[in-house]
């Protein structure tokens, strides 16, 4: 049984407290992944930390920016994901830019024809603010030469039109968002 009154913890009453094995606990630690600390060469714990830890755990919804000048496109994947995740969705680059300078963003859907700015310049600049944020390039294009210049650039994840919610849905589950 977890000693409530006691403030350091050994793996064995994580375990027992977080309802885990104790080699995942171990392995946890080992990681880095659990806040912990070696006392002579046994992992201990602190109770507040683990709190506070576990607080940290807690699902939060992630947040999606769909940057399509199709409005149907930004209705739809937010339609896909909305139960789930919060969805913003911008029909220009300059709304895109002002977004991410207002906001934190889990994963992007960039199409690649835009109004006021190429979707692969658009991607370029993304990938310039520093941020490691996944970005799906939505395109009707079949165009070979196009494609490898977006795989050159890092573009790592495409969602041809037309495309249905599965689709949208398995991207995401794909990304691990």
């Amino acid at each position: 049984m977890v000693n409530e009154s006691n403030e350091i913890w050994t793996v064995n009453e994580v375990a027992e407290y977080l309802r885990m094995n104790p080699m995942t606990i171990y392995r946890l630690a080992q990681q880095g992944r659990l806040p912990a600390s070696k006392v002579l060469g046994c992992w201990r714990f602190k109770r507040q930390e683990i709190e506070s830890w576990l607080k940290d755990q807690e699902f939060q919804p992630s947040k999606v920016l769909v940057i399509d000048d199709d409005p149907l496109i930004g209705d739809t994947i937010k339609n896909a994901l909305a139960k789930k995740h919060t969805v913003v969705a911008v029909e220009t680059g300059k709304e895109a830019l002002e977004a991410l300078e207002r906001q934190k963003f889990n994963l992007i859907y960039l199409a690649l024809s835009l109004p006021d700015i190429d979707g692969l310049s658009l991607y370029k600049r993304i990938i310039g603010l520093g941020r490691n944020i996944p970005v799906v390039v939505i395109t009707a294009s079949t165009d070979g030469d196009l494609l490898s210049r977006m795989v050159n650039q890092g573009v790592q994840f495409v969602l041809n039109k037309p495309f249905t919610i599965d689709e949208v849905q398995q991207m995401l589950s794909f990304i691990k968002v």
